[in-house]
């Protein structure tokens, strides 16, 4: 694979973080020892198609905690990662806590750059998109968990045309599940439409951009289309599939009907890592059996059994 792994970053509670309710354990770290962590995992893995970026996890990291990550990164030359504004709530507790939004401040503190990766970017104003877009910054658009979350919908258009890099994200599993990419693009597509109720608002042609061209210019990587000297990163789909029949315009087809499993051949870097339903580099059986096997373990000593719930009424939570 290629790609990065953000590694969160707590470090002390900050005085926003009990409009958050989290956990103290969560918190256990100091902040010299979660950059301490951070940089010998970056410099572990440097030079390696997976990295580690530093990343603050969200509004509720201590403001010198944040600015340390983010030089932290530029010392070792890598990007930083940072949750902005997905629920209405986040701007909201920022500005009680500290009197300006949070795009606001990392724009007068000098830390928006193109190394910075936002995830979600929901709740923005014109100030912070144009702070955003100014600095050309990365925004992780991500759809379907945006749905299930009920956060909203991102001002995409708004973004793209301020000058920001919008890519697009799955979040993790407890807010989407099936991490399907072509769920994404289609997803990206639908939410504009409904949000703005126009279904011009977006297209199939710029949902393939935000999932390939884009994505590459999130991550810094020089990848994201099919040409000379560009990186070998390359998803083959079968289109002659019966439920993508019948075919007319291939773009409308890989963004509204396909789906991952229509995918048969993925390469990265010029070599095949999945082909004809398997992985070619780890065994899939053993795989999907350890992650049962430790899921059922984590569930037992966190006391979520209410995962295991088989059936939920309307209106209830999951």
């Amino acid at each position: 694979m290629r790609g990065a792994i953000a590694r969160g970053i707590f470090g002390a509670p900050a005085e926003v973080t009990r409009h958050y309710g989290i956990p103290d354990y969560l918190f256990e770290l100091s902040a010299e020892e979660e950059l301490d962590i951070t940089r010998a995992a970056i410099e572990a893995t440097r030079g390696r198609r997976v990295e580690v970026w530093p990343a603050p996890d969200g509004n509720f990291v201590d403001r010198p905690l944040t600015i340390d990550a983010v030089s932290l990164a530029y010392e070792l030359d890598t990007r930083w990662h940072f949750h902005l504004s997905a629920p209405a709530t986040d701007p909201a507790a920022y500005v009680s806590c500290y009197g300006e939004r949070p795009a606001v401040w990392m724009q007068r503190e000098g830390l928006l750059d193109e190394r910075a990766a936002l995830a979600h970017g929901v709740w923005l104003d014109d100030e912070e998109v144009a702070h955003i877009g100014e600095a050309g910054a990365g925004v992780a658009h991500c759809p379907t968990s945006n749905c299930y979350l009920a956060d909203g919908a991102i001002r995409l258009r708004d973004l793209r045309s301020a000058g920001a890099v919008v890519s697009l994200g799955t979040d993790g599993s407890a807010c989407d599940h099936r991490q399907d990419m072509f769920e994404q693009m289609k997803q990206s597509v639908f939410v504009q439409r409904l949000h703005h109720l126009d279904p011009t608002a977006s297209n199939a042609e710029e949902a393939l951009e935000l999932a390939t061209r884009e994505g590459a210019r999130f991550l810094g990587i020089d990848a994201g289309v099919l040409a000379p000297g560009k990186l070998a990163d390359i998803a083959v789909v079968d289109v002659d599939q019966v439920h993508l029949q019948p075919m007319h315009r291939i773009v409308s087809t890989l963004v509204y009907a396909a789906r991952g499993s229509d995918v048969v051949m993925t390469i990265v870097g010029g070599g095949v890592i999945y082909e004809n339903g398997a992985s070619t580099r780890v065994d899939d059986g053993e795989v999907i059996a350890e992650a049962q096997a430790r899921s059922a373990e984590l569930i037992e000593r966190a006391g979520l059994h209410g995962l295991l719930t088989p059936w939920r009424s309307a209106g209830s939570e999951g």
